[in-house]
């Protein structure tokens, strides 16, 4: 499992986050497919949606800021379909009844609106991350005579 640490405290594990936020968009999209009560459900579906259009945020950041991250093409592979996920979960939201009919009403249409924007912003940055011309040439993880070294007594 990829762990990084961005400073002396803090470590990101990419794969188990990527994990958890798949999850939650399939959470809420099985909610969306159900007859809930909008009374009951729709303050904390818009939360969870807020939620994950955060972390997505954070995530994409963190990633693509990271070059020296061993499985960062992966990553960033496995991003791209989860925001694509979570595109396909706005862009979904357009039933005329239930949690998805009152979601795609004033305000909250609005919130919809500027979290597709922001998918579309992040799916962006990580395609640019993942085009060679992007990416800056890293120092070799085992330089040359490391390698002489490690092979001489093959």
């Amino acid at each position: 499992m990829p762990i990084i640490e961005t400073n002396m405290d803090r470590h990101i594990n990419f794969e188990d986050n990527i994990f958890i936020l798949n999850a939650r968009i399939r959470m809420i999209s099985d909610l969306l497919c159900l007859d809930a009560d909008p009374d009951l459900f729709l303050e904390k579906t818009l939360d969870d949606i807020n939620f994950t259009d955060r972390v997505l945020s954070a995530l994409t950041q963190n990633l693509t800021e990271n070059r020296m991250l061993l499985d960062r093409e992966e990553e960033l592979s496995k991003l791209a379909d989860l925001e694509w996920r979570f595109d396909q979960l706005i862009t979904g939201m357009n039933g005329s009844s239930g949690i998805s009919g009152s979601l795609s009403l004033g305000e909250n249409r609005e919130r919809l609106v500027l979290y597709r924007n922001n998918s579309a912003q992040r799916r962006g940055i990580i395609e640019d991350s993942r085009s060679p011309e992007n990416q800056n040439e890293s120092e070799p993880v085992v330089s040359s005579y490391e390698m002489n070294q490690l092979l001489q007594g093959l």
